[in-house]
C-alpha cells in the first residue's frame, strides 16, 4: 500500500514539474519575449496590391478607334509612411496649390492608412525623375504607371462620350469595387456603361516588412489574380460623319443629330459649344471647371438631347 502511495506521489510530482516547465515557457513567450515575437510577425506580413484593369475602348461603326487608353505617370502618397511636413515639396512637384495634399489626407482619413492615395495623374517624366532622386527624403511617396483616356484629335464628341473622373467619397462608400483615387465614368457613355467598361480588378500578393516595404512575392496559399480588361464598345457613330458635324457647328450655337433611317442608329451627334475632353483626362484645374460653369453659352449643356427647340428644316432627297 505504501509503495502505491509513493508511486502516486512521484507521478504527481512529475506532472507538476512538466506543468511548471510549460507554464514558465508560456510566460516567457507571452510576457518576456512578447515584443520580440510581435516585431518578427510585423516584419513578415502579406500585402495585396491592386492591379487596375484596362478600361474598355470605343470604336465607331466601322471599327475605327475613337477612345483609347494611353500610359501616364501618377504620383501617390501612403499615409502610414508619409511625412506631412513634405506637403510643400509634393505640391511643388505636382504643380498643385498649397494645402491640396493636406485636404486629400483629411478627406480619406476614414480609409486604411496603408491604402495609397493618388495625388496627381499625368505627371511628366522629369518630375518622376526628381522623385526617384530624392526618394530618401520623400518616404511614403511613390509613383505608378496608369492608363488614361486618349481621344482622336479630329473628333471630340464630348457630350456623347462623357469622361472619367476620380470617384467621390460618397460613391466610394456605396460600391466596394472601388478604392480611393479610382476613376469612374461621369456623363455620357462612360457613365452609362461604367460596369461594362471598368473590367475586373486583379491582385498581387507580396510579403512586406514592418515598414511595409516589399520583400518578396507571396506564392503559398494566395495566388496572384490577373486583372481582366473591360469590354470594348462598338458605337453606332460614324467617325467621318461625326467629324463633319463638329466642323459645321464650330463657332455656332446648336446641335446636329444624324440618324440611320433603317435601324435608328445615331451616326453623328454633336452639340456646340463643347468642351475639351483632354482637360478631364488628368488633373482638371479648378479654373477650367469654373470657366465651363460660368460660360454664358453653357458648353456643358447637351443641346442634341436636352434642348427644347424645334428641329431644323428636313430636306428629303428623292
Amino acid at each position: 500500500m505504501q509503495i502505491n502511495l509513493d508511486r502516486r506521489a512521484v507521478f504527481l510530482f512529475i506532472i507538476l514539474c512538466i506543468g511548471a516547465v510549460y507554464s514558465m515557457r508560456l510566460f516567457q513567450l507571452q510576457v518576456i519575449q512578447h515584443s520580440d515575437y510581435e516585431m518578427k510577425a510585423a516584419e513578415n506580413s502579406i500585402k495585396p496590391i491592386e492591379d487596375t484593369p484596362l478600361r474598355g475602348v470605343f470604336y465607331d461603326r466601322n471599327r475605327k478607334l475613337l477612345v483609347q487608353n494611353i500610359p501616364t505617370y501618377t504620383i501617390r502618397v501612403i499615409p502610414a509612411e508619409y511625412d506631412t511636413t513634405k506637403n510643400y515639396l509634393v505640391e511643388a512637384i505636382c504643380g498643385l496649390p498649397p494645402g491640396y495634399v493636406h485636404t486629400l489626407l483629411i478627406k480619406n482619413r476614414q480609409f486604411s492608412k496603408f491604402v495609397p492615395l493618388k495625388v496627381k495623374r499625368g505627371v511628366d517624366f522629369s518630375s518622376i525623375g526628381w522623385v526617384e532622386e530624392n526618394s530618401a527624403e520623400l518616404k511614403g511617396v511613390d509613383y505608378i504607371i496608369e492608363m488614361q483616356r486618349g481621344y482622336l484629335d479630329s473628333i471630340m464628341a464630348s457630350h456623347v462620350y462623357g469622361y472619367t473622373k476620380e470617384i467621390s467619397p460618397k460613391l466610394l462608400v456605396a460600391d466596394d469595387y472601388y478604392s480611393p483615387g479610382d476613376l469612374i465614368g461621369s456623363n455620357g457613355i462612360e457613365r452609362k456603361y461604367e460596369k461594362t467598361l471598368r473590367g475586373i480588378k486583379g491582385y498581387k500578393y507580396v510579403v512586406v516588412d514592418a515598414r511595409r516595404r516589399e520583400v518578396t512575392n507571396f506564392s503559398k496559399e494566395l495566388k496572384n489574380l490577373p486583372s481582366i480588361k473591360g469590354k470594348d464598345l462598338v458605337l453606332g457613330l460614324d467617325a467621318l460623319s461625326q467629324k463633319t458635324a463638329e466642323q459645321e457647328l464650330r463657332g455656332k450655337i446648336g446641335a446636329v443629330v444624324a440618324i440611320e433611317p433603317q435601324t435608328g442608329e445615331i451616326i453623328a451627334m454633336a452639340s456646340s459649344p463643347t468642351y475639351d475632353l483632354n482637360e478631364f483626362s488628368y488633373f482638371t484645374p479648378k479654373e477650367y471647371i469654373q470657366q465651363l460653369y460660368t460660360d454664358k453659352d453653357k458648353p456643358l449643356f447637351n443641346r442634341a438631347s436636352s434642348a427644347a427647340h424645334p428641329p431644323g428644316y428636313v430636306r428629303q432627297i428623292f
